[in-house]
């Protein structure tokens, strides 16, 4: 991760953040559009929220995080609801890229319906994985897409703890 661009009390000069509400408000004008007591921050694709301070956007999630603690965070920070329109402190979390990829939902392509299952084209069987470290697991063959998915339900919750999902 690169180095923020603004200081933690800088930040805090010009932001307000609620740990319980998850909201930020600008303290200061800073536009025409930004103006003291109004909410900070753009919605971009998928719910995240981005904030603009000095001409560099930043994550919500990471901005909550250097406001409540301090210090800017030095591994990815999630949502243990999965929700980005859920920027409560207590939602929030650190983790590392193969964590936070665990905790993804289900892509919208999967052709099985089920996370980390997939057709072996050879057998027609359902072959399940786990990923970890940017690395496949295979954990077999199944004859059933449900036999298939346990299979990666136990492996995920083994290798990932808090951070697996199964859906």
């Amino acid at each position: 991760m690169s180095a923020p661009a603004i200081t933690v009390a800088k930040l805090r000069r010009l932001i307000e953040y609620s740990p319980t509400t998850g909201s930020f408000r600008w303290r200061v004008t800073r536009s025409s559009t930004a103006r003291a007591g109004g909410d900070a921050g753009t919605e971009a694709k998928g719910g995240y929220l981005k904030i603009m301070l000095d001409g560099r956007q930043y994550s919500a999630a990471r901005v909550a995080w250097a406001h409540s603690y301090g210090e800017w965070p030095t591994e990815r920070v999630s949502f243990r609801d999965g929700n980005p329109k859920n920027r409560r402190l207590k939602n929030l979390r650190l983790g590392s890229m193969s964590q936070v990829v665990a905790h993804s939902r289900l892509r919208s392509d999967s052709t099985s319906g089920f996370k980390g299952v997939s057709r072996e084209p050879t057998t027609g069987k359902w072959m399940a994985y786990v990923n970890k470290d940017k690395r496949r697991v295979y954990l077999g063959c199944f004859p059933t897409k449900r036999a298939a998915h346990a299979a990666y339900v136990t492996a995920a919750r083994q290798i990932h703890g808090e951070f697996a999902r199964s859906h």
